[in-house]
């Protein structure tokens, strides 16, 4: 179902277009309020854990905000006359995402005010770092290393042969490391850092 202010800035059947697009996008109105969501944007943010869906809903609020702030100082257009496009790529754990923002002139929109398309693109794998798990995920040193022991498939025993440390202890740091990536088991521990190149 289109919402009424989705209706006012485009007709039932442009939004149709727009859907069978099948593109991660959002349509705000030029306040900045998102009137529209297409489908694959949907799909696309529900793709992700909590925290990767967090970041990206927050990345995409901070490029509408921009283009509102642009619209109201400049107009739609650059001083070239074309149209206004701000692009910002996110890293995020599992992916790499190009964001892509452009202002809508009164020509392509109804009313005098315009509006904004922005367009969210996954451009390849993200990789995850040592310093991408500790600031990220807040896992500690010790827990970097029990995570790509989990990745490799190995028990709590064998963590704690190889790390040297109780067998309680490897399964403490391992519920720490599964709570703290957000996922529910140790497979998706490995799932997660292989998909990262972790």
């Amino acid at each position: 179902m289109v919402s009424t202010s989705a209706q006012a800035l485009l007709n039932y059947r442009q939004l149709q277009l727009l859907d069978a697009l099948e593109r991660p996008m959002l349509l705000a109105d030029a306040a900045g309020c998102v009137v529209h969501r297409t489908p694959a944007l949907h799909r696309c943010l529900r793709s992700g854990s909590r925290t990767e869906r967090a970041r990206l809903e927050c990345e995409l609020e901070g490029l509408v905000s921009r283009l509102v702030a642009r619209l109201r100082t400049g107009g739609p257009r650059s001083p070239g006359g074309r149209p206004t496009v701000l692009t910002r790529e996110v890293r995020t754990a599992h992916a790499t995402y190009r964001l892509r923002g452009v202002l809508l002139s009164a020509e392509v929109v109804p009313g005098d005010t315009g509006a904004i398309l922005v367009e969210l693109e996954r451009t390849g794998v993200g990789r995850l770092r040592e310093e991408d798990l500790r600031t990220q995920f807040g896992l500690t040193a010790r827990e970097i290393e029990v995570s790509r022991l989990l990745a490799r498939g190995m028990s709590d025993s064998g963590i704690a042969g190889r790390l040297g440390i109780s067998r309680r202890t490897a399964e403490h740091h391992a519920e720490h490391v599964l709570r703290k990536l957000g996922v529910a088991s140790r497979s998706a521990v490995a799932a997660l850092l292989s998909a990262a190149g972790g």
